[in-house]
């Protein structure tokens, strides 16, 4: 395979770059025991299901029968907390993060496009010090907008025309098919996917083919 074929990198974040599931799930469980409409709040196992899709999908879930007054209530209180815990705790960078993204901004522009929330991506980069790997970025909770729409603001702005996704969840793949693009698939993540153009079992492997 060309390494010349692609003209951008973007990026998924949970799952792919880093995991912060543990404290995602230590943040809204704090928030929602404070509340006494919110009972049972789900296992740190059953939200790495959830991995890669939005916040508001994922309370819809869990709680079926809250109003969405309340419901988006306590999303925002979570959104909140969360961010601040992980400004102030990060996450798990998956093994080699930095020497691969270190290679591989030299030669491509990277950016993320994830299903978070406003402020999480901000999180990430700031607590790790990773800004000046990323040339843009963009989340469903600024815009509203589904993962593949993002991606096309992102290539859009930056001018680029075939960037190459990475992501380890069916809603990436799903995306990619939307834009056009091609997939590669971090196996290493939270989710099971069953096509894509290259599978990686590790972030350094994405220097074999870039």
């Amino acid at each position: 395979m060309s390494k010349r074929i692609y003209d951008g990198i973007i990026f998924d974040l949970d799952g792919t770059l880093w995991d912060a599931v543990e404290v995602i799930h230590r943040s809204w469980k704090k928030v929602v025991s404070s509340h006494s409409k919110f009972k049972n709040f789900i296992t740190l196992e059953e939200l790495q299901s959830f991995m890669g899709s939005k916040i508001d999908d994922i309370f819809k879930s869990i709680y079926k029968d809250i109003d969405d007054k309340d419901l988006y209530k306590i999303i925002d209180e979570c959104t909140q907390e969360e961010c601040s815990l992980i400004r102030k705790e990060g996450g798990k960078l998956y093994p080699n993060l930095i020497e691969t993204l270190d290679a591989l901004y030299k030669k491509y522009p990277l950016f993320i496009v994830s299903n978070c929330q406003s402020g999480y991506i901000e999180a990430f980069l700031e607590y790790h010090d990773l800004h000046k790997y990323f040339k843009d970025y963009e989340c469903s909770g600024n815009t509203g907008l589904e993962k593949g729409e993002n991606i096309r603001l992102v290539m859009k702005r930056n001018g680029i025309k075939n960037p190459i996704y990475v992501g380890d969840a069916k809603v990436d793949l799903e995306a990619t098919k939307k834009v056009g693009i091609d997939f590669v698939y971090a196996s290493y993540g939270f989710g099971s996917v069953d096509s894509f153009k290259i599978k990686i079992d590790s972030l350094k492997e994405l220097l074999l083919y870039f």
